[in-house]
């Protein structure tokens, strides 16, 4: 006889049980939610997984492509830049974040984890099944592919993520290049020669990108303040135009006669987000906290005042335009910066 009253069944089990069928049936809930699904969906490789033989398999023939992504991109060190080592490390350390989305939502993107080799041609191609030969896989496979390859919506599946967070595409979407129907593949895979370019430049391995892209002009000095028309002329999307990791940055020299510096201008053009997930809802939030990124084909008017200690002393101001590249977690803070380029736009303001 359980616990109660003499002659009568004890109901204690019933609290646990109904605890258990509440959990249950949050958990039912919860699978099906928009978080859940988007959860999962961030997990979920963006690839075929399978046995990859390498991209210098490939290299044996298509010599000239195997070079331009070896040499120039930065797919071929996607899982082993310290960005992606920085945030993929934040992410695992953090409770909530490693709950929601772990590891595995950075290497659903960024290329087999364990690799070296990042997004290698078998992570956009398809791996190189065992078994048949490689004219087997062209007949087959590669070449039946190649038209999905080059639909607008292809490089979108790893370059748009919970969008404004990581948002190129949505950015394109609305933009002349889609207009004049100029697609991601078409500006950054423009024929060399007749062949795909498959270097898919970035400032890191290519100084000169943004050459004409990014524009200083209209420079004027009238004391105190200096002002700039910065311009980006790239049709596509803002600048810079993924995720909070990469920072342009505007820094403007004034110095004496003797080149002493005697002040200095930073200003940042990045987004800050919040990252957390919500508790309820969409996962994550990303919610933008700030957003000073130079949009597509925008001219924008900039002015700084000078300090009047430094009057009459000025003999030359330098402007220079240049990318930082900080982890996530950072948010653009550039203090945190591991990667800084050269200049990527330069210009002189004569005082004398």
């Amino acid at each position: 006889m359980a616990f109660g009253e003499k002659g009568a069944v004890s109901k204690w089990w019933l609290v646990p049980a109904a605890f258990v069928a509440v959990l249950l049936v949050l958990a039912v809930v919860f699978i099906n939610s928009d978080m859940y699904i988007g959860m999962m969906s961030t997990k979920t490789p963006k690839y075929e997984l399978g046995e990859h033989r390498g991209a210098a398999v490939c290299g044996t023939c298509h010599s000239k492509i195997y070079k331009e992504w070896l040499g120039h991109s930065r797919h071929a060190v996607a899982t082993t830049n310290e960005s992606f080592l920085r945030t993929r490390d934040y992410v695992e350390g953090n409770l909530f974040l490693g709950m929601m989305m772990g590891e595995e939502s950075c290497y659903a993107c960024h290329g087999i984890k364990g690799g070296a080799e990042g997004i290698n041609c078998e992570i956009c191609h398809g791996p190189a099944a065992p078994g048949l030969s490689i004219t087997q896989l062209h007949e087959t496979t590669y070449r039946p592919d190649l038209s999905a390859m080059k639909e607008k919506d292809f490089c979108a599946k790893c370059h748009e993520l919970f969008p404004p967070l990581m948002s190129p595409y949505s950015q394109w979407l609305e933009s002349k290049a889609a207009e004049e129907g100029l697609t991601c593949q078409g500006c950054h895979m423009a024929p060399v020669d007749g062949i795909a370019y498959h270097g898919f430049d970035s400032i890191m391995h290519n100084p000169g990108i943004y050459e004409d892209d990014l524009v200083l002009r209209d420079i004027n000095l009238t004391f105190p303040n200096i002002s700039m028309v910065v311009e980006n002329r790239i049709k596509g999307h803002g600048m810079p135009s993924g995720g909070p990791s990469r920072v342009l940055v505007l820094e403007i020299s004034v110095t004496d006669d003797q080149g002493k510096e005697l002040h200095k201008v930073v200003d940042t053009f990045y987004r800050k987000f919040e990252l957390y997930p919500e508790m309820l809802g969409s996962m994550p939030s990303a919610v933008v906290i700030e957003d000073t990124t130079l949009k597509s084909l925008e001219a924008r008017a900039m002015s700084y005042a000078l300090p009047a200690k430094i009057e009459g002393k000025m003999r030359k101001a330098a402007i220079t335009l240049r990318f930082y590249d900080v982890a996530d977690q950072y948010q653009g803070n550039i203090e945190k910066a591991h990667w800084i380029s050269g200049p990527v736009v330069t210009a002189e303001l004569e005082l004398r």
